[in-house]
């Protein structure tokens, strides 16, 4: 298992230029690339305080948080809009809502303890002095005994497909914080994305068939990788015990 400490400097230069550049001028992939990048940093510096005596102020810890919360809904009209124009429905209303995401994470951007996170976050990490950082054993315990929950399920709704989404792309980025192989749970993430993305649209447009047929089939390719996915991942956290 890698060190986790030079993937977190690491990511905190990409942040920094991601930051600069979407404070000048928003991207779709530039919000998706700057919103991975938040994900990562705050697992990042979750395993990192879990594992050792360091700490980030809490404040830094919120506006990343903040900042994720306001690139995730820009983003979400992003891909939501562009999923419309591929089953020609009606974009306008979109196109106003995506506007008014990209005024709020503007907002957020240019908010003084956001500018501040970059300089916050390498601070913390000098704090480090190049530690020999490992996960916690109780942190790989939680994330053995939160996949072994998954592999227990029977039957998946909607509901129980969304916690697992929320779920499982937590547990990869903190294997991607330890260097781990996250490729099953990647696809798996990528087909459950698919399926929420396609979700969104059925609320938002009422439904139309063609967009509940494709989200069904996206959930089928989901259901399909939840166990291989979950099983391979779960053999690697057993093989750090």
């Amino acid at each position: 298992m890698d060190l986790i400490e030079p993937r977190f400097r690491e990511e905190i230069v990409k942040f920094r230029k991601l930051l600069r550049s979407q404070t000048r001028a928003l991207t779709v992939e530039g919000v998706h690339d700057l919103r991975v990048s938040t994900r990562r940093l705050r697992a990042q510096v979750a395993l990192i305080e879990k594992s050792t005596v360091h700490h980030l102020l809490q404040r830094s810890q919120n506006t990343l948080k903040k900042l994720g919360r306001a690139l995730g809904e820009r983003r979400q009209w992003d891909v939501t809009l562009k999923e419309a124009h591929k089953f020609h429905l009606i974009e306008k209303d979109l196109q106003r809502q995506k506007l008014m995401a990209g005024r709020e994470l503007k907002k957020v951007l240019k908010c003084p303890e956001v500018k501040a996170l970059p300089q916050d976050l390498a601070q913390f990490e000098q704090t480090l002095q190049n530690e020999k950082i490992h996960v916690a054993p109780k942190e790989l315990k939680k994330m053995r005994s939160e996949l072994k929950a998954w592999l227990k399920q029977k039957k998946f709704s909607s509901k129980k497909l969304h916690e697992l989404r929320i779920s499982t792309k937590k547990i990869r980025y903190a294997f991607e914080c330890m260097g781990l192989p996250v490729e099953d749970l990647k696809d798996l993430q990528d087909h459950l994305g698919k399926s929420h993305d396609l979700t969104v649209l059925r609320d938002y447009f009422d439904d139309p068939k063609p967009v509940r047929k494709a989200d069904r089939k996206e959930r089928r390719r989901a259901k399909a990788r939840v166990r291989p996915a979950l099983s391979t991942s779960l053999e690697v956290l057993e093989m750090l015990s």
